[in-house]
């Protein structure tokens, strides 16, 4: 079937694409406006090239990855509780931020004074 049989046969365009683009433009705030900035993946894109970077620099050389293994095997077990308490604690905390951005956002939407990019 092709795509204009299947438009004229059930009477609306089945693709969603066009669904979502022709209600985002029919609606009064998109038209002429930016579609809204999705804070959460810009943060998480920027720890991960953050995490990236670091295994990059860290595998780019020989002594680099010894040097880390070496550490590694020797922490006791104190140190290795703190470290995974402190990856735990940054989780948290991303999320947090995430959070606090988001509510931000649905204020702003709310109050229609489309910042950050909303």
């Amino acid at each position: 079937m092709s795509d204009q049989q299947r438009h004229t046969d059930t009477g609306r365009d089945d693709f969603q694409e066009n669904d979502m683009t022709s209600a985002y433009l029919d609606s009064p705030a998109g038209a002429g406006s930016r579609p809204p900035i999705r804070w959460a993946g810009v943060v998480w894109g920027v720890i991960v090239m953050g995490v990236a970077t670091a295994i990059l620099y860290v595998a780019s050389a020989p002594e680099r990855v010894r040097a880390v293994h070496d550490w590694l095997w020797n922490l006791d077990a104190g140190v290795a509780w703190a470290l995974v308490l402190a990856v735990v604690g940054g989780i948290i905390v991303v999320f947090a931020l995430l959070g606090a951005i988001r509510s931000m956002q649905r204020r702003h939407e709310r109050d229609g004074s489309g910042m950050m990019g909303g």
